[in-house]
């Protein structure tokens, strides 16, 4: 398996939000901080085997991006990264000591819905910014 570039900038930036991860079976990753007060999920292509506990992720993506083109090769308790000439083998964390999401969140159906478009904001900052009635100008 090869990981796509959207899927390392998801784990890149899931990375900042908690450096620990548990990759789970199926084309979903989720990521929830430390504090327990912020929630990310994402849609990947990818359908991971089995859970692979990461402690660190940015030194996973920092071991990943030594390897040129690199494949992922599971086995057991690690994942081996190699090419053609370089193998690492990267080995999981035990799950249960990942700060991890225990369930999803389902948010209520949204009351009010507008769609803001590029030429509309464009046009509002342009407003605001030639007249020094803006509030937010000041």
């Amino acid at each position: 398996m090869q990981l796509s570039e959207d899927t390392l900038a998801l784990l890149t930036n899931f990375g900042s939000i908690n450096s620990n991860i548990v990759l789970r079976p199926g084309q979903q990753l989720k990521t929830i901080s430390e504090a327990k007060n912020i929630l990310a999920v994402a849609d990947i292509v990818e359908d991971f085997p089995s859970d692979m506990g990461i402690y660190d992720l940015n030194e996973f993506l920092s071991t990943y991006s030594l390897v040129d083109d690199a494949t992922l090769a599971f086995e057991g308790t690690s994942v081996q990264i190699s090419n053609n000439t370089n193998k690492v083998r990267f080995y999981f964390a035990e799950p249960s000591i990942l700060t991890t999401p225990d369930k999803d969140i389902t948010m209520p159906d949204c009351e009010v819905n507008i769609t803001l478009t590029e030429e509309v904001l464009s046009k509002t900052s342009r407003i605001c910014i030639r007249t020094s009635r803006c509030r937010f100008c000041r």
